[in-house]
């Protein structure tokens, strides 16, 4: 009898010790890997800090899990490895030891079985945190890049793909509040699907100066002190004396002589065509800027 408890005392003990090392790594399903994103306890190396939680439940170990690539893989803290499921494990293995060497075979049988129980509800919880880390990292890229988008004005220049991604990004933290681990991934990976054809619009020129629309009027001044003429005119409204023709046209039957375009009176009201898709109003002012 004494043999056989020591025999799978010996088996619980050296479970327990098995389920203790620090360097397990939790196998998963379909090849993805979630990360934290909301959580600060993520970066680099993924460093997770958290309290213990409720206990999970003793199935919860076959939950669909994601995968992760070993490349990928978080490293989780020491305030997270030894949680209470931990601690209470260690405490109850070693009061198994001392039952064993004391003789009480049936206690220490009791404290190696909570050992173990303790020690698998460990690696449970430390895994869920690997989980949501993960997942919590996929779901910040997602929102750092719909926030993008939303500044890119998406909105207006890719409404559909912006709905999408909308979308998505929900159902991943739906997904992800109901523990639906493929789901939150898939979501979140969606996002950045829909969103891949978005890129910045161009930069916007700065506004013009805040300046009145070019005139289409003009009174003619004396040539002695101020240099009137069509050729003139046009240089100043146009840019380009070599368009005094269109001035001449325009005012034809204001000059004394329509024949001779040399030939205009001062206090004359010239018209100043439109080129192309200008839109001149008004009187010319000698105290205003214009655009040129």
């Amino acid at each position: 009898m004494k043999q056989t408890v020591f025999f799978f005392l010996t088996f619980f003990l050296c479970v327990g010790l098995w389920a203790q090392t620090d360097d397990t790594s939790f196998p998963s399903s379909d090849g993805d890997s979630p990360s934290s994103a909301d959580s600060s306890a993520v970066s680099g190396s993924t460093d997770i800090s958290a309290t213990p939680e409720e206990a999970p439940e003793a199935d919860s170990a076959e939950r669909a899990i994601p995968a992760q690539t070993p490349s990928e893989e978080p490293k989780a803290s020491y305030a997270v490895l030894h949680n209470e499921f931990y601690e209470t494990s260690l405490k109850e293995r070693n009061a198994a030891k001392l039952a064993l060497e004391a003789g009480n075979y049936d206690e220490a049988l009791l404290h190696s079985s909570e050992a173990e129980r303790n020690a698998l509800l460990s690696n449970t919880y430390v895994e869920k945190k690997l989980l949501l880390a993960r997942i919590n990292k996929e779901i910040a890229e997602a929102a750092k890049r719909l926030s993008w988008a939303k500044n890119a004005d998406a909105e207006k220049y890719y409404p559909d793909e912006l709905s999408a991604a909308e979308g998505h990004y929900n159902a991943a933290t739906d997904a992800r509040d109901n523990e639906d681990w493929d789901t939150a991934i898939e979501n979140a990976r969606a996002v950045l699907d829909d969103l891949a054809a978005v890129i910045a619009p161009p930069k916007k020129d700065a506004p013009p100066p805040d300046m009145p629309p070019n005139p289409n009027k003009y009174v003619v001044r004396a040539w002695d002190k101020f240099g009137d003429c069509f050729w003139n005119i046009a240089k100043w409204f146009y840019n380009d004396p070599w368009k005094w023709p269109i001035l001449y046209k325009a005012n034809k039957d204001k000059l004394p002589n329509p024949n001779n375009p040399d030939l205009i009176t001062v206090d004359t009201i010239i018209d100043i065509p439109n080129l192309g898709n200008e839109n001149r109003v008004g009187m010319y002012d000698t105290g205003s800027s214009y655009m040129r």
